[in-house]
């Protein structure tokens, strides 16, 4: 059994070593840049329900975030994005006040940054 895993186990290094990413062409990064860069978030159709969470996390944000323009387009980005994801928005923003306290210019000991307090790769 124990030598079976260890083929196993070499065999996944194996073919992961083997494994080399390809560089992306100049024109093609710039090209995706600016297709991303170039169009604002998408904002998500709500249905009532979720009209009524807007509306609720609005209000409990308010010291947070002052600007109403600025917090209706965060909590409808992250909505978006957490339903997107699988994820449950509630959840995403008890994640956010816990790491950053909706700071998102907040660095960690650590380095990780943002709102989810997320460490850069590479």
């Amino acid at each position: 059994m124990k030598l079976r895993c260890l083929l196993v186990l070499w065999c996944v290094a194996y073919i992961g070593l083997a494994q080399a990413e390809e560089a992306i062409a100049d024109n093609v990064r710039n090209t995706l840049q600016r297709s991303v860069s170039d169009h604002a978030a998408l904002k998500p159709a709500m249905a009532s329900q979720d009209g009524a969470w807007l509306d609720e996390m609005s209000r409990r944000l308010q010291k947070l975030i002052p600007n109403i323009e600025t917090r209706t387009d965060f909590l409808m980005t992250l909505y978006y994005e957490a339903t997107r994801a699988g994820l449950d928005p509630q959840l995403v923003l008890a994640l956010i006040d816990v790491k950053s306290g909706f700071n998102r210019q907040s660095v960690s000991p650590t380095g990780a940054q943002g709102y989810m307090s997320l460490m850069a790769l590479g």
